[in-house]
């Protein structure tokens, strides 16, 4: 085995291993060699009276698996930077318990808390309506799978309460069900917080419920580059548009976005330096979106990240009751 391998080191994994499987241990180790990933398994072999002879070893050229892995770690951090540096709060609670189990930093800012208070914390103790509204809500989305709930009040922590529009999804889980929760805030929210949103630092250990958040949120996360491109794009609004993020990822909105011209002027406001919000109409969809610059280390904006919340039936409400409102007076006088 020295000579094969062309070491001598006794704690070289492999010779290690022989000579565990040479005194009756079996052992496993990983092993890299010419480019290629391996699981080995040595045990030892024995003759008929048991005595052992030698080892007999099994490798399992684990490559591919391993790649896929790296993979997908590095998309998990990409999915938990978007989710942490989005505008709007995002946070999972579990359905039986109504314990929170993860919240993005806009959420913990919105209501004043520390991501140490998380652990604490539970429906009950954010929302403020009585215990059987929040349960009527939670059976009906547990029912329904996804829904817009609408204008509700939440709790900050100095006792305080926010106006928030909340959506929900449900996610299936092996311990029962998660609801991710997104709420955006409808109150005037302060520049600085949203400014400091999309300046935090982006990548963190990856994460897969969050990552499951944003593939089951109703909204449209996504980053551009300088030039326009789209780089990154996730969400349950996609699929509102008939749209796949391999579709509009790599085109650039300046050519792919020019049926829709308010979305190449966003894009060039923000790439000038603003952070604003904005209502787009894309078909028979209406959304309410959050655009912001990406800086690089010297400051300089390198590109854009925004969060598109579909506020279709939202707006599409809001116009009946408008359109009701003005056809009332005239209603009256007829009589």
């Amino acid at each position: 085995m020295a000579e094969f391998f062309g070491v001598d080191d006794p704690a070289f994994p492999p010779l290690a291993a022989h000579r565990r499987a040479l005194s009756g241990d079996p052992t496993e180790y990983p092993l890299r060699r010419d480019g290629r990933e391996y699981e080995v398994r040595v045990e030892p072999l024995r003759d008929a009276a048991g005595a052992i002879v030698g080892c007999l070893g099994l490798g399992v050229d684990v490559t591919e698996r391993a790649h896929a892995a790296a993979a997908l770690r590095d998309s998990e951090a990409r999915y938990r930077a978007v989710v942490e540096q989005a505008a709007e709060g995002i946070f999972l609670f579990e359905a039986a318990s109504k314990r929170l189990v993860e919240a993005n930093p806009a959420f913990l800012r919105l209501l004043g808390y520390a991501a140490a208070d998380l652990p604490t914390l539970t429906l009950y103790d954010v929302v403020a309506h009585d215990r059987a509204s929040i349960d009527a809500n939670t059976a009906h989305l547990l029912r329904a799978g996804c829904n817009l709930i609408g204008a509700r009040d939440y709790r900050r922590k100095d006792g305080a309460t926010v106006t928030v529009e909340v959506s929900a999804t449900v996610l299936a889980a092996a311990g029962g069900a998660t609801l991710c929760v997104a709420v955006r805030d409808l109150t005037a929210r302060k520049s600085d917080e949203a400014r400091r949103a999309a300046d935090e630092a982006r990548l963190r250990e990856g994460d897969r419920r969050l990552r499951e958040a944003v593939d089951h949120a109703p909204l449209i996360l996504f980053t551009l580059d300088h030039a326009g491109v789209v780089t990154f794009a996730r969400g349950q609004g996609l699929v509102a548009l008939g749209l796949t993020a391999e579709q509009i990822v790599g085109h650039s909105v300046f050519i792919e976005g020019r049926k829709f011209p308010e979305v190449p002027d966003n894009v060039r406001r923000t790439l000038a330096g603003e952070e604003f919000d904005a209502v787009v109409a894309i078909g028979r969809h209406v959304f309410s979106t959050h655009y912001a610059p990406l800086f690089d280390a010297d400051g300089a904006v390198s590109g854009v990240i925004g969060v598109a919340a579909n506020s279709t039936r939202r707006l599409r409400a809001e116009a009946a009751v408008r359109r009701y409102a003005a056809a009332a007076p005239r209603k009256g006088m007829l009589r």
